[in-house]
Protein backbone atom coordinates (compact mmCIF):
# COMPACT_ATOMS: atom_id res chain seq x y z
CA UNK A 1 0.00 0.00 0.00
CA UNK A 2 1.52 3.42 -1.21
CA UNK A 3 0.20 5.96 1.73
CA UNK A 4 0.82 9.63 1.24
CA UNK A 5 0.15 13.20 3.39
CA UNK A 6 -1.02 15.39 1.22
CA UNK A 7 -0.13 19.51 2.10
CA UNK A 8 -0.91 23.00 0.28
CA UNK A 9 2.11 24.67 2.03
CA UNK A 10 2.29 28.65 1.61
CA UNK A 11 5.94 27.85 1.96
CA UNK A 12 8.34 24.98 1.88
CA UNK A 13 11.92 24.47 2.10
CA UNK A 14 14.62 21.53 2.31
CA UNK A 15 18.22 20.90 2.77
CA UNK A 16 20.15 17.38 2.19
CA UNK A 17 21.90 16.82 5.67
CA UNK A 18 23.88 13.42 5.18
CA UNK A 19 23.41 10.04 4.44
CA UNK A 20 20.23 8.22 6.02
CA UNK A 21 21.19 4.72 4.12
CA UNK A 22 24.43 2.97 2.92
CA UNK A 23 23.36 3.20 -1.06
CA UNK A 24 21.14 6.45 -1.50
CA UNK A 25 20.02 7.88 -4.92
CA UNK A 26 22.77 9.99 -6.55
CA UNK A 27 22.85 13.21 -5.11
CA UNK A 28 22.17 15.97 -7.99
CA UNK A 29 23.25 19.47 -7.47
CA UNK A 30 19.80 21.19 -8.38
CA UNK A 31 18.28 18.72 -5.52
CA UNK A 32 20.24 19.34 -2.66
CA UNK A 33 17.75 22.15 -1.73
CA UNK A 34 14.99 23.63 -2.80
CA UNK A 35 12.49 26.70 -1.48
CA UNK A 36 8.87 27.07 -3.09
CA UNK A 37 6.07 29.17 -2.38
CA UNK A 38 2.10 28.15 -3.08
CA UNK A 39 2.86 24.44 -3.15
CA UNK A 40 1.77 20.78 -2.79
CA UNK A 41 3.85 18.96 -0.87
CA UNK A 42 3.30 15.12 -0.82
CA UNK A 43 5.25 12.84 2.01
CA UNK A 44 5.65 9.15 0.35
CA UNK A 45 6.12 5.74 2.13
CA UNK A 46 6.67 3.15 -0.68
CA UNK A 47 5.72 -0.87 1.27
CA UNK A 48 6.95 -3.54 0.63
CA UNK A 49 3.75 -4.84 -1.36
CA UNK A 50 3.55 -1.92 -3.71
CA UNK A 51 4.08 -2.06 -7.35
CA UNK A 52 3.99 0.03 -10.21
CA UNK A 53 -0.60 -0.71 -10.17
CA UNK A 54 -0.38 2.14 -8.27
CA UNK A 55 0.74 5.15 -9.81
CA UNK A 56 -2.18 6.27 -11.95
CA UNK A 57 -4.66 6.28 -8.62
CA UNK A 58 -2.30 7.88 -6.71
CA UNK A 59 -1.11 10.38 -9.43
CA UNK A 60 -4.86 10.85 -10.23
CA UNK A 61 -5.38 11.85 -6.46
CA UNK A 62 -2.53 14.21 -5.92
CA UNK A 63 -3.49 15.79 -9.31
CA UNK A 64 -6.63 16.48 -8.23
CA UNK A 65 -6.02 17.89 -4.64
CA UNK A 66 -3.73 20.37 -6.56
CA UNK A 67 -5.93 21.44 -8.63
CA UNK A 68 -8.38 21.96 -5.78
CA UNK A 69 -6.22 24.01 -4.12
CA UNK A 70 -5.17 25.68 -7.78
CA UNK A 71 -1.48 24.89 -7.55
CA UNK A 72 0.91 23.97 -10.26
CA UNK A 73 4.17 22.99 -8.91
CA UNK A 74 4.02 19.34 -6.83
CA UNK A 75 6.82 18.35 -4.32
CA UNK A 76 7.28 14.53 -3.72
CA UNK A 77 9.34 14.16 -0.68
CA UNK A 78 10.07 10.66 0.70
CA UNK A 79 8.35 9.99 4.45
CA UNK A 80 9.76 6.93 5.83
CA UNK A 81 7.68 7.77 9.06
CA UNK A 82 4.12 6.64 7.17
CA UNK A 83 4.26 2.87 7.72
CA UNK A 84 6.22 0.02 9.42
CA UNK A 85 6.34 -1.91 6.28
CA UNK A 86 8.69 -0.47 4.09
CA UNK A 87 9.55 -1.26 0.67
CA UNK A 88 13.57 -1.59 0.48
CA UNK A 89 15.32 1.18 -1.02
CA UNK A 90 15.39 -0.18 -4.66
CA UNK A 91 12.01 -0.68 -5.49
CA UNK A 92 10.86 2.34 -2.93
CA UNK A 93 12.65 4.61 -5.35
CA UNK A 94 11.58 2.97 -8.52
CA UNK A 95 8.32 3.39 -7.61
CA UNK A 96 9.28 6.98 -6.56
CA UNK A 97 10.52 8.14 -9.76
CA UNK A 98 7.63 6.31 -11.96
CA UNK A 99 5.14 8.27 -9.72
CA UNK A 100 7.03 11.56 -10.56
CA UNK A 101 6.81 10.86 -14.29
CA UNK A 102 3.22 10.22 -14.12
CA UNK A 103 2.34 13.43 -12.55
CA UNK A 104 4.51 15.47 -15.21
CA UNK A 105 2.66 13.52 -18.06
CA UNK A 106 -0.35 15.07 -16.48
CA UNK A 107 1.45 18.79 -16.83
CA UNK A 108 2.36 19.90 -13.80
CA UNK A 109 5.92 21.05 -12.43
CA UNK A 110 7.37 18.60 -9.98
CA UNK A 111 10.22 18.37 -7.44
CA UNK A 112 11.29 15.15 -6.23
CA UNK A 113 13.37 14.79 -3.16
CA UNK A 114 16.27 12.67 -2.75
CA UNK A 115 15.48 9.50 -1.60
CA UNK A 116 18.21 8.01 1.31
CA UNK A 117 19.41 11.30 2.33
CA UNK A 118 18.45 12.90 6.32
CA UNK A 119 17.39 16.58 5.42
CA UNK A 120 15.95 19.28 7.16
CA UNK A 121 12.74 20.61 6.08
CA UNK A 122 9.89 23.98 6.99
CA UNK A 123 6.99 23.75 6.30
CA UNK A 124 4.28 26.60 6.46
CA UNK A 125 0.63 25.25 5.55
CA UNK A 126 -2.36 27.40 4.37
CA UNK A 127 -4.09 26.04 7.11
CA UNK A 128 -7.40 26.01 5.17
CA UNK A 129 -9.99 22.98 5.18
CA UNK A 130 -8.39 21.32 1.92
CA UNK A 131 -5.18 21.87 2.89
CA UNK A 132 -4.60 18.39 3.83
CA UNK A 133 -5.41 15.33 3.05
CA UNK A 134 -3.86 11.79 3.98
CA UNK A 135 -4.47 8.91 1.06
CA UNK A 136 -3.69 5.03 0.95
CA UNK A 137 -3.37 3.74 -2.83
CA UNK A 138 -3.77 -0.39 -3.28
CA UNK A 139 -1.64 -2.72 -5.48
CA UNK A 140 -3.97 -4.65 -7.53
CA UNK A 141 -3.22 -7.67 -5.98
CA UNK A 142 -3.04 -6.01 -2.56
CA UNK A 143 -3.79 -8.45 0.34
CA UNK A 144 -3.96 -7.08 3.72
CA UNK A 145 -3.26 -9.65 6.52
CA UNK A 146 -6.45 -10.39 8.57
CA UNK A 147 -4.99 -8.32 11.50
CA UNK A 148 -3.55 -4.89 11.33
CA UNK A 149 -1.88 -3.97 14.58
CA UNK A 150 1.30 -1.29 15.43
CA UNK A 151 4.21 -3.07 15.40
CA UNK A 152 4.70 -2.93 18.93
CA UNK A 153 2.13 -5.03 20.06
CA UNK A 154 2.43 -7.59 17.10
CA UNK A 155 5.88 -7.89 18.27
CA UNK A 156 4.77 -8.71 22.06
CA UNK A 157 2.06 -10.87 20.95
CA UNK A 158 4.39 -13.06 19.28
CA UNK A 159 7.22 -13.15 21.46
CA UNK A 160 4.76 -13.80 24.65
CA UNK A 161 0.96 -14.08 24.25
CA UNK A 162 0.35 -16.67 21.72
CA UNK A 163 2.70 -18.97 23.16
CA UNK A 164 0.87 -18.53 26.59
CA UNK A 165 -1.94 -19.54 24.94
CA UNK A 166 -1.31 -22.38 22.72
CA UNK A 167 -0.31 -21.33 19.71
CA UNK A 168 2.99 -21.66 18.15
CA UNK A 169 4.93 -19.30 15.06
CA UNK A 170 6.56 -22.12 13.38
CA UNK A 171 8.32 -21.52 10.10
CA UNK A 172 6.09 -18.65 9.18
CA UNK A 173 3.15 -20.20 10.49
CA UNK A 174 0.89 -20.54 13.40
CA UNK A 175 0.44 -23.79 14.60
CA UNK A 176 -2.76 -24.74 17.26
CA UNK A 177 -2.58 -26.39 20.60
CA UNK A 178 -4.24 -26.63 23.58
CA UNK A 179 -5.47 -24.62 25.68
CA UNK A 180 -6.60 -22.80 22.11
CA UNK A 181 -7.81 -25.70 20.59
CA UNK A 182 -10.40 -26.35 22.71
CA UNK A 183 -11.44 -22.55 22.54
CA UNK A 184 -12.15 -22.81 19.33
CA UNK A 185 -13.91 -26.09 18.98
CA UNK A 186 -16.21 -24.67 21.72
CA UNK A 187 -16.72 -21.74 20.43
CA UNK A 188 -17.61 -22.99 16.66
CA UNK A 189 -20.67 -25.42 18.58
CA UNK A 190 -21.55 -22.45 20.08
CA UNK A 191 -21.57 -19.88 17.10
CA UNK A 192 -23.51 -22.91 15.18
CA UNK A 193 -25.97 -23.53 17.90
CA UNK A 194 -25.22 -27.40 17.34
CA UNK A 195 -22.17 -30.30 17.95
CA UNK A 196 -19.98 -30.17 15.33
CA UNK A 197 -20.42 -33.60 15.18
CA UNK A 198 -23.88 -33.25 13.02
CA UNK A 199 -22.41 -30.93 10.47
CA UNK A 200 -22.12 -32.37 7.50
CA UNK A 201 -18.71 -31.07 5.79
CA UNK A 202 -19.68 -31.14 2.11
CA UNK A 203 -16.51 -29.70 0.01
CA UNK A 204 -18.54 -29.31 -3.28
CA UNK A 205 -21.18 -27.04 -1.78
CA UNK A 206 -20.97 -23.64 -3.01
CA UNK A 207 -22.47 -22.60 0.94
CA UNK A 208 -20.97 -24.81 3.05
CA UNK A 209 -21.52 -24.83 6.95
CA UNK A 210 -17.96 -24.64 7.56
CA UNK A 211 -14.47 -23.60 5.37
CA UNK A 212 -11.35 -24.52 6.08
CA UNK A 213 -8.75 -22.10 4.65
CA UNK A 214 -5.49 -21.19 5.41
CA UNK A 215 -5.13 -17.34 5.78
CA UNK A 216 -2.13 -14.39 6.41
CA UNK A 217 -3.45 -13.43 9.75
CA UNK A 218 -0.11 -11.18 10.68
CA UNK A 219 2.45 -9.51 7.46
CA UNK A 220 3.53 -12.82 6.09
CA UNK A 221 1.95 -15.42 8.83
CA UNK A 222 -0.67 -17.72 8.34
CA UNK A 223 -3.05 -19.71 10.11
CA UNK A 224 -5.41 -22.15 9.67
CA UNK A 225 -8.08 -20.63 9.60
CA UNK A 226 -12.18 -22.22 10.33
CA UNK A 227 -14.56 -20.47 9.08
CA UNK A 228 -18.38 -21.23 10.27
CA UNK A 229 -21.59 -20.03 8.61
CA UNK A 230 -24.05 -18.35 11.36
CA UNK A 231 -26.87 -16.16 11.11
CA UNK A 232 -26.68 -12.88 12.41
CA UNK A 233 -23.96 -10.56 13.61
CA UNK A 234 -25.82 -9.15 16.30
CA UNK A 235 -24.42 -12.00 18.88
CA UNK A 236 -21.15 -11.28 17.66
CA UNK A 237 -20.82 -8.06 18.31
CA UNK A 238 -22.78 -7.96 21.43
CA UNK A 239 -21.33 -10.86 23.51
CA UNK A 240 -17.81 -11.24 21.80
CA UNK A 241 -16.72 -8.03 20.73
CA UNK A 242 -15.75 -5.73 23.95
CA UNK A 243 -16.34 -2.17 22.79
CA UNK A 244 -15.64 -3.05 19.14
CA UNK A 245 -17.55 -2.25 16.19
CA UNK A 246 -18.48 -4.48 13.30
CA UNK A 247 -19.18 -3.56 9.67
CA UNK A 248 -19.86 -5.45 6.29
CA UNK A 249 -17.47 -3.34 3.63
CA UNK A 250 -17.00 -5.24 0.02
CA UNK A 251 -18.45 -8.33 1.17
CA UNK A 252 -15.66 -8.16 4.46
CA UNK A 253 -16.62 -8.37 7.94
CA UNK A 254 -14.35 -6.11 9.85
CA UNK A 255 -13.46 -5.58 13.58
CA UNK A 256 -12.41 -1.71 14.56
CA UNK A 257 -11.09 -1.93 17.82
CA UNK A 258 -9.34 1.49 19.56
CA UNK A 259 -6.11 1.05 17.22
CA UNK A 260 -6.85 -2.39 15.79
CA UNK A 261 -8.49 -3.41 12.42
CA UNK A 262 -9.21 -6.87 11.76
CA UNK A 263 -10.76 -8.57 8.62
CA UNK A 264 -13.26 -11.50 11.11
CA UNK A 265 -15.31 -12.66 8.28
CA UNK A 266 -16.74 -12.38 5.10
CA UNK A 267 -20.11 -12.65 3.21
CA UNK A 268 -20.63 -15.55 1.00
CA UNK A 269 -24.27 -16.74 0.21
CA UNK A 270 -25.38 -13.75 1.61
CA UNK A 271 -24.89 -15.40 4.51
CA UNK A 272 -21.75 -14.35 7.39
CA UNK A 273 -19.31 -16.86 7.82
CA UNK A 274 -16.85 -15.68 11.10
CA UNK A 275 -12.94 -16.77 10.89
CA UNK A 276 -12.96 -18.05 14.46
CA UNK A 277 -9.17 -18.14 15.26
CA UNK A 278 -8.48 -14.31 13.69
CA UNK A 279 -11.87 -13.81 16.26
CA UNK A 280 -10.20 -14.78 19.20
CA UNK A 281 -6.57 -13.62 18.09
CA UNK A 282 -7.75 -9.94 17.59
CA UNK A 283 -9.60 -10.06 21.34
CA UNK A 284 -6.20 -10.80 22.36
CA UNK A 285 -4.59 -8.73 20.15
CA UNK A 286 -6.76 -5.65 21.28
CA UNK A 287 -6.20 -6.39 25.25
CA UNK A 288 -2.82 -5.62 24.78
CA UNK A 289 -2.54 -2.02 24.94
CA UNK A 290 -4.01 -2.10 28.66
CA UNK A 291 -1.30 -3.18 30.28
CA UNK A 292 0.91 -0.14 28.68
CA UNK A 293 -1.83 1.84 30.70
CA UNK A 294 -1.47 -0.47 34.21
CA UNK A 295 -5.33 -1.62 33.13
CA UNK A 296 -6.52 -5.00 33.57
CA UNK A 297 -6.58 -6.48 30.06
CA UNK A 298 -9.86 -8.87 30.22
CA UNK A 299 -11.08 -11.23 27.25
CA UNK A 300 -14.78 -11.91 27.31
CA UNK A 301 -15.99 -15.16 29.53
CA UNK A 302 -17.21 -16.75 26.49
CA UNK A 303 -13.74 -16.34 24.70
CA UNK A 304 -11.11 -17.33 27.40
CA UNK A 305 -9.40 -19.79 26.62
CA UNK A 306 -9.34 -20.89 30.27
CA UNK A 307 -12.51 -19.57 31.83
CA UNK A 308 -12.00 -21.05 35.22
CA UNK A 309 -8.97 -21.62 37.24
CA UNK A 310 -8.15 -24.23 40.50
CA UNK A 311 -5.59 -23.56 42.28
CA UNK A 312 -5.42 -26.32 45.04
CA UNK A 313 -3.89 -24.92 48.04
CA UNK A 314 -2.90 -27.53 50.60
CA UNK A 315 -3.90 -30.77 51.53
CA UNK A 316 -7.24 -31.48 49.92
CA UNK A 317 -9.33 -34.83 49.25
CA UNK A 318 -9.09 -36.30 46.09
CA UNK A 319 -12.95 -37.13 46.94
CA UNK A 320 -13.57 -33.16 47.34
CA UNK A 321 -11.43 -32.42 44.16
CA UNK A 322 -13.68 -34.57 42.25
CA UNK A 323 -16.87 -32.93 43.45
CA UNK A 324 -15.92 -29.44 42.17
CA UNK A 325 -14.79 -31.05 38.73
CA UNK A 326 -18.05 -32.27 38.62
CA UNK A 327 -19.87 -29.45 39.15
CA UNK A 328 -17.61 -27.78 36.52
CA UNK A 329 -17.94 -30.34 33.86
CA UNK A 330 -22.01 -29.32 34.38
CA UNK A 331 -21.50 -25.98 34.04
CA UNK A 332 -19.79 -26.97 30.70
CA UNK A 333 -16.96 -24.30 31.44
CA UNK A 334 -13.50 -24.87 30.29
CA UNK A 335 -11.32 -25.26 33.38
CA UNK A 336 -7.84 -26.29 35.17
CA UNK A 337 -6.90 -27.75 37.68
CA UNK A 338 -3.64 -26.47 39.78
CA UNK A 339 -2.66 -29.39 41.85
CA UNK A 340 1.41 -28.80 41.35
CA UNK A 341 3.55 -29.10 44.02
CA UNK A 342 4.10 -25.18 44.30
CA UNK A 343 3.41 -22.56 46.33
CA UNK A 344 -0.37 -21.09 46.09
CA UNK A 345 0.91 -17.68 44.98
CA UNK A 346 2.94 -19.39 42.08
CA UNK A 347 -0.74 -21.23 41.05
CA UNK A 348 -2.53 -17.47 41.47
CA UNK A 349 0.76 -16.02 39.18
CA UNK A 350 -0.06 -18.71 36.50
CA UNK A 351 -3.85 -17.80 37.01
CA UNK A 352 -3.25 -14.15 36.16
CA UNK A 353 -1.05 -14.83 33.18
CA UNK A 354 -3.73 -16.88 31.25
CA UNK A 355 -6.25 -14.18 31.81
CA UNK A 356 -8.54 -16.29 33.22
CA UNK A 357 -11.50 -14.93 34.12
CA UNK A 358 -12.68 -16.73 37.59
CA UNK A 359 -10.01 -18.26 40.03
CA UNK A 360 -11.24 -20.98 42.61
CA UNK A 361 -9.26 -21.73 45.75
CA UNK A 362 -9.68 -24.36 47.36
CA UNK A 363 -7.54 -25.89 50.29
CA UNK A 364 -8.50 -28.31 53.56
CA UNK A 365 -10.43 -25.10 55.66
CA UNK A 366 -12.69 -25.18 52.26
CA UNK A 367 -13.15 -28.58 52.35
CA UNK A 368 -13.59 -28.62 56.02
CA UNK A 369 -16.68 -26.49 55.67
CA UNK A 370 -17.86 -27.27 52.10
CA UNK A 371 -17.07 -23.49 50.33
CA UNK A 372 -14.39 -22.33 47.54
CA UNK A 373 -13.08 -19.13 47.21
CA UNK A 374 -13.93 -17.05 44.54
CA UNK A 375 -11.79 -14.48 43.28
CA UNK A 376 -12.87 -12.61 39.90
CA UNK A 377 -9.75 -11.17 37.96
CA UNK A 378 -11.88 -7.78 36.30
CA UNK A 379 -13.07 -6.71 39.83
CA UNK A 380 -10.20 -8.37 42.08
CA UNK A 381 -13.36 -9.32 44.54
CA UNK A 382 -12.24 -12.33 46.34
CA UNK A 383 -15.20 -14.19 48.33
CA UNK A 384 -15.89 -17.66 49.81
CA UNK A 385 -19.04 -18.99 49.12
CA UNK A 386 -20.56 -22.66 49.17
CA UNK A 387 -19.45 -25.08 46.89
CA UNK A 388 -23.42 -25.40 45.83
CA UNK A 389 -23.42 -21.35 45.05
CA UNK A 390 -20.41 -21.76 42.40
CA UNK A 391 -22.96 -22.59 39.59
CA UNK A 392 -24.69 -19.31 40.27
CA UNK A 393 -21.65 -17.57 40.29
CA UNK A 394 -20.46 -18.88 36.68
CA UNK A 395 -23.25 -18.33 35.50
CA UNK A 396 -23.41 -14.90 36.00
CA UNK A 397 -20.30 -14.51 34.34
CA UNK A 398 -20.97 -16.01 31.80
CA UNK A 399 -23.34 -13.18 30.64
CA UNK A 400 -21.21 -10.19 31.90
CA UNK A 401 -19.13 -9.50 28.96
CA UNK A 402 -17.20 -6.54 31.81
CA UNK A 403 -17.15 -4.34 28.57
CA UNK A 404 -16.64 -0.57 29.97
Amino acid sequence: MLRTLQIHAREFWYKVTKKAIKNPEELQQDRKEIKKENVLVVFVSVEEDDDTSVLIEAANSITQHAETVKVKEIILYPYAHLSSRLAPPTKAMEVLKKLDETIKDKGYITHRAPFGWYKEFLLKATGHPLSELSREFRPEKFHEPNIIIDEETRKLLEKEYLKRFGIILKNNSLEISQPWSNTVFELLSLIHKKSLSKIELKEQSECPEIILEKQEVFPKITIPEIAIKIDSLTNIEKNMVCNGKIVVEKNEILLYKDNLKARIGKILCNKPYIYTNTLLLSMLAGELEKINKNEIPMIPFILSPIQVYVAIGGKVSRKYIEKLIETLEKLSVRYVVDDRDVRLGEKLRKSGMMWSPITIIVGAREEETNTVVVRKRITKVQSQIKLEDLSQIIEEEKTHTHCK
